[in-house]
């Protein structure tokens, strides 16, 4: 037995040849390791983007409604000029443009540009001269320097005037 172990231990080396590793290899290995987990890494960030996206969204919206509603209120509580609303033309130009700061966080703040649109749909005077007007408010926003409209809401309202 002994025999046995001393041949094997006194093999020639040509049978086990030793190769090591050449740059070129490892640098495969590691590019192919990079590739593999690059999804890993680049999927998380485009979905946590997409969803500070969704809920800048949704901040904006809640900001438009407040706006409508004051504009609403200002229509009711005759605040708002009488010439917009009971004006012999329809009105293009934005009545008020503003820029607004919408905050998530401290660190998370996007600037917008609002435009408010003050228009008249129809009129109609009646046999006692009150004019009644349907009063349509638009809002646009947008990213400031930008032509794309990232928000729009609108809403309608009547409007009285005597006269």
């Amino acid at each position: 037995m002994l025999l046995f172990f001393q041949k094997i231990v006194n093999m020639p080396k040509t049978a086990s040849k030793k190769h090591s590793f050449v740059l070129l290899e490892i640098l495969i290995a590691f590019a192919l390791v990079s590739i593999a987990i690059l999804p890993f890494f680049r999927y998380p960030f485009q979905h946590m983007q997409k969803e500070l996206s969704t809920l800048f969204e949704m901040e904006l919206e809640r900001i438009a409604q407040n706006k409508l509603t004051e504009l609403h209120t200002q229509l009711f509580q005759k605040s708002i000029a009488e010439q917009l609303i009971f004006a012999d033309g329809r009105q293009t130009k934005p009545i008020e443009t503003n820029r607004i700061s919408v905050d998530l966080a401290p660190n998370f703040t996007r600037t917008y540009e609002e435009k408010v649109f003050v228009t008249w749909e129809r009129q109609k005077l009646s046999n006692d001269r009150i004019m009644t007007a349907l009063v349509h408010f638009k809002l646009q926003y947008r990213k400031p320097n930008k032509r794309w409209i990232i928000l729009q809401a609108e809403s309608k309202a009547v409007a009285q005037k005597k006269i």
